[in-house]
């Protein structure tokens, strides 16, 4: 997704945690189904919203979750 390239996946653990369907990939059943339509998804917007998954968005979304001992 980094690169742009949307992602055809099962809906399953992981690539649902990741997948933001109908912008950063498809989740279905059926594979075909999935990667055929996730060909019409626009690139620039897959590689923006996987942009979001990077170590720096990562590490703000852990420090926010830290708390006082």
């Amino acid at each position: 997704m980094t690169f742009g390239l949307p992602v055809a996946t099962f809906p399953v653990t992981g690539p649902v945690d990741v997948v933001a369907p109908g912008v950063t990939g498809v989740l279905d059943c059926d594979l075909r189904a999935a990667a055929l339509c996730a060909l019409r998804l626009d690139r620039g917007e897959v590689r923006r919203a996987a942009l979001s998954f990077g170590w720096d968005a990562c590490t703000r979304q852990f420090e926010l979750l830290l708390q006082p001992a």
